[in-house]
């Protein structure tokens, strides 16, 4: 028994030394015009930094151009290798500091490695992405034809997607012509940070780059993305060969802007409707566009469909349109709706005006201005029927009230008239 722990304690403060050791992992050849792809694990007390990176062909120093990240735990190296012959090379990382067990060990990390006579397909830039908003990588075709390639979206460490222009664990190709060109990535809502590892494979090459996505209070990831359209749903009767205009507001009611805004009509009302814009490039956060929807009168038939609005962040929106055309119907002033009164925006310092959100009534005059009903004045919220109600009672109970005083006022303070009659009989 006493041999056994013996052995044990042998064999561990044998092994401890060795715990924590650096792992420097790197292919040992690479393609002619390729570039040059490390990892480095371990526990740093002075990690690799880019100046400390050197790059010797035999024992003389060549030019490289070397980029370092840290993607979780571990360090990344990316190094162009455009221009170099090929040949054997050594990559150096000097002044490193590690722990290896319980102690500190500073020195400089060798790897050898070959570029070889074959060129390579294609190329990826850049290495690695740290980053809390979308992204692009570039793909470079070094061939004179186009080829195929695929890319495989892998999640190390933390939540699952993240990215939402492309799912995970799914294969995606790309067909890239000669030359380059760029693949974006949008994100999508992360409640925290993620790494991940992108594949790029075509033949027998592969790069695999690492991704670190991260979150934080004005991030794109931490934004919330909704759109409303005003009004909620149209009814419309119009005269018999007459026209009509009406004013279509997009409300962004969310904390991110909205990209590429798409309207859209359906094709039962494109005859009789048109749309003034049918695309905005963006709308900011607590703020509106605005559209006119034209209708054209064309017989005594009823029509109905809808409209739709598509935003690049995968919003959807619609609202149910109805048209009425009747012989002789008069429009209400109601019904048209105001003149547009200033082609300037409701906050310009000419009008100082601001514009009512969805559950505000404005407190003043209203016209229309570039960037919607502009409120001349101030915006107060809208009662709910439970308000109204309260106040109908308030102000039944005040008439009640002025009717009694006012009786009491006029009538009750009067004498009774004297009866002449009676007071002549009186003296006789």
């Amino acid at each position: 028994m006493k041999k056994s722990i013996v052995t044990f304690v042998f064999i561990f403060l044998l092994v401890m030394p060795l715990l924590s050791a650096i792992e420097f992992n790197m292919s040992d050849s690479f393609g002619r015009e390729g570039v040059l792809f490390a990892k480095l694990s371990g526990q740093f007390v002075q990690p690799p930094l880019r100046e400390n990176i050197f790059l010797y062909r035999g024992h003389v120093r060549t030019a490289v151009d070397a980029q370092v990240s840290k993607i979780d735990d571990d360090y990344y190296i990316y190094a162009p290798l455009a221009g170099k012959d090929p040949k054997n090379y050594s990559l150096v990382i000097e002044e490193i500091a590690y722990m290896k067990g319980s102690q500190k060990i500073t020195e400089d990390l060798t790897k050898n490695f070959t570029i070889t006579e074959e060129y390579v397909s294609f190329l990826p830039n850049p290495g690695f992405i740290v980053t809390k908003d979308a992204f692009k990588i570039s793909l470079e075709n070094l061939l004179d034809q186009s080829i195929n390639v695929n890319m495989v979206i892998t999640t190390l460490n933390g939540d699952k997607g993240g990215i939402a222009t492309y799912s995970e664990d799914v294969n995606h190709e790309f067909s890239i012509k000669p030359g380059k060109e760029d693949i974006s990535f949008g994100l999508d809502y992360l409640p925290g940070p993620t790494s991940k590892i992108m594949s790029f494979s075509y033949g027998n090459l592969t790069y695999e780059i690492p991704i670190s996505l991260y979150v934080d209070e004005q991030s794109q990831q931490s934004q919330t993305f909704a759109v409303e359209i005003q009004p909620s749903e149209l009814e419309i009767t119009i005269p018999t060969y007459n026209n009509l205009t009406k004013l279509i507001y997009i409300y962004n009611t969310g904390t991110g802007t909205l990209n590429d805004v798409q309207l859209k009509i359906s094709d039962s009302l494109k005859p009789y409707v048109t749309l003034s814009e049918d695309r905005f490039g963006e709308i900011l956060p607590n703020s509106n566009a605005n559209l006119d929807m034209k209708i054209v009168s064309g017989g005594t038939n009823s029509i109905g469909g809808k409209l739709e609005v598509i935003t690049d962040e995968g919003l959807y929106n619609e609202i149910r349109v109805s048209i009425r055309f009747k012989e002789g119907y008069e429009l209400s002033p109601e019904e048209t709706g105001p003149e547009l009164t200033t082609e300037e925006n409701c906050e310009s310092s000419s009008i100082g005006g601001v514009i009512c959100l969805t559950d505000e009534e404005c407190n003043g005059e209203e016209i229309y201005s570039k960037n919607g009903l502009c409120c001349i004045g101030s915006c107060k919220k809208q009662p709910t029927g439970t308000t109204w109600k309260v106040l109908g009672w308030i102000v039944l109970v005040a008439l009640i009230l002025v009717g009694v005083w006012f009786y009491f006022k006029k009538y009750k303070g009067l004498k009774k008239p004297v009866d002449l009659f009676k007071f002549v009989r009186k003296k006789k």
